[in-house]
């Protein structure tokens, strides 16, 4: 009978430990844009019927500030009103990172301005005006619009593809340790201007290759030592079309573990070089060492999402998860021999190909 009891017991502690936390629900009801209307209402009622709850909570946080002061007793305000894991939390956090991003951001674009000319887009043919005519028709082209709008609000956009990976561990709150599949990229051979570096790979991807084919648009966007590249389609990674402009080269990805560290905002090379202190210390806290100084940046999001919640990870190799050689696949229409893969020499070992570069450019998108 004691036995039973104790299990009973243990059961109810579960369950009461799976019921989200009254700011779990009451963020997602007011943030999550993904939320049904009426998983909404009926979340928004049940944190109503918490409002005892919601009250001890508030008077908490008002007195740990009243008896601490602002300054030490806001973050235990904070903590308990907006923990970790919420969006709200997120936000604020993206927010405090802006205020110093916003003034670097702006002195990099007076530094760096992109040099690419753009050329006279050409007028949309005939079956091209009827595609979008049907779509309109059909409103499929109106859901994509709507999509897209909601991704403007995502810290990770929807439907577009990502190299996959598994998460192997975690690190004090926001490091991962992932194994990544192997995949293929389209990078520049040069360090350059963001802009610069995006339209010419994005040209590639929309069809300025050999077989004028356009490939769908991927996440994310690597910046390897502040050199630009594109995550191409599994479908097309086999064999890709060969570039037309010679600053674009395909490069394979292989399968590899690394650490990545998130963090919201601009990229900014300032904004890196902080991400990379924290992250040596992370590092140094779990005994772990990175293959070299080599490092890459990611960024998931479109120019349009709002800047706090822009999703960027720095990403480095573990000195004992060095990864293969760099292998440069053969492009499709491409003229002679593929090169061989790289002398194990040549490799830094870092899970991406490495090139020498002062200082990582700014968001690429």
């Amino acid at each position: 009978m004691a036995r039973l009891l104790r299990i009973l017991i243990a059961l109810s502690a579960t369950a009461a430990a799976l019921v989200p936390s009254w700011q779990t629900q009451l963020d997602r009801v007011f943030l999550d844009i993904d939320m049904k209307p009426r998983t909404r209402s009926r979340t928004l009622f049940k944190v109503i019927e918490r409002r005892e709850e919601i009250l001890t909570d508030v008077r908490s946080a008002v007195e740990s500030i009243r008896e601490k002061g602002f300054k030490d007793g806001h973050g235990e305000a904070i903590d308990l009103l907006f923990p970790k894991g919420t969006i709200v939390r997120s936000d604020l956090e993206g927010l405090q990172a802006l205020r110093k991003q916003v003034p670097e951001a702006i002195e990099d674009l007076r530094k760096t301005r992109p040099t690419t000319t753009a050329s006279t887009p050409s007028p949309p043919k005939p079956e091209d005006l009827r595609k979008v005519a049907e779509k309109l028709r059909d409103g499929s082209l109106q859901s994509d619009i709507e999509e897209e709008l909601k991704n403007a609000l995502r810290s990770t956009p929807k439907g577009l593809e990502t190299p996959k990976y598994k998460v192997d561990k975690t690190l004090g709150d926001d490091c991962e340790v992932r194994t990544y599949e192997a995949y293929a990229v389209a990078e520049l051979n040069e360090e350059r201007p963001d802009g610069d570096a995006f339209n010419i790979l994005a040209a590639y991807l929309f069809g300025k290759n050999s077989e004028d084919k356009a490939m769908a648009m991927t996440m994310p966007v690597e910046m390897v030592d502040g050199v630009m590249s594109f995550v191409l389609p599994k479908a097309d990674a086999a064999q890709p079309p060969a570039p037309t402009d010679d600053k674009v080269t395909i490069g394979a990805r292989p399968a590899r573990t690394v650490v990545a560290l998130p963090f919201p905002g601009v990229a900014t090379p300032e904004e890196i070089e902080r991400q990379r202190s924290k992250l040596a210390d992370v590092l140094k806290a779990e005994g772990l060492e990175a293959a070299d100084e080599s490092y890459t940046v990611l960024q998931y999001n479109s120019p349009f999402t709002i800047p706090w919640r822009r999703r960027n990870e720095l990403v480095v190799a573990l000195k004992d998860a060095a990864p293969k050689p760099l292998v440069r696949r053969k492009a499709r229409g491409d003229r002679g021999p593929a090169p061989p893969a790289m002398p194990r020499a040549a490799w830094s070992g870092s899970p991406f190909p490495t090139r020498r570069a002062t200082a990582a450019a700014p968001p690429a998108s």
